[in-house]
């Protein structure tokens, strides 16, 4: 965990000097944003906190529901941003309200309340994995730059996270694999 932290931090820091340097590249932004979030995410579901500070339980929870809420949007924007024309940007939006509120609702409500949600959104994550396989594979099939290469990582990043919702909904029985999938993508 320590390692995979370290290697987020440092990605994000790089990716956000490359778009203050470029700040006509929305995807630099958006893929410091994503190391960002798995970052905490990874801290979050860790034992790190408790050992590095006593907090209350419920701080963890929450970052690990808005993270979960959050990362699918902005994994979704990043690859709008490489893939324009292949990744509708109503659903991109769609995505981004949905995880918003979502992310509010966490913010603001009781865990009794907000932790209802996790089996919602993980069916939305599923179907948003989904949908970047279709997306990257039409970019494939019209030849835009790096595709392939794009195609690759996603199909790991996107079984990693398919894992984890069916894994969370008890409908299989593995491990908790997103951490890695993610960073294969970094």
């Amino acid at each position: 965990n320590l390692f995979t932290i370290g290697a987020l931090w440092i990605v994000a820091l790089h990716y956000f000097a490359l778009y203050l340097g470029r700040g006509e590249e929305p995807g630099n932004l958006l893929y410091a944003l994503l190391a960002i979030l798995f970052l905490l995410r990874v801290l979050a579901v860790s034992k790190l906190p408790y050992l590095l500070i006593d907090h209350d339980h419920i701080i963890s929870t929450r970052i690990s529901y808005i993270t979960m809420f959050l990362l699918p949007t902005v994994y979704l924007m990043f690859l709008r941003s490489l893939f324009p024309n292949e990744v509708s940007r109503v659903l991109a939006v769609g995505l981004l309200v949905v995880g918003s509120i979502c992310s509010l609702l966490t913010l603001f409500t009781e865990a009794a309340v907000f932790t209802m949600s996790r089996d919602f959104f993980s069916n939305i994550i599923l179907l948003t994995l989904i949908y970047t396989m279709y997306a990257v594979v039409m970019a494939v099939i019209r030849k835009r730059e790096d595709a392939l290469l794009v195609f690759g990582i996603n199909a790991l990043f996107a079984a990693a996270g398919i894992n984890d919702p069916l894994l969370y909904q008890q409908l299989i029985s593995s491990n908790d694999l997103s951490q890695y999938g993610f960073l294969v993508l970094i």
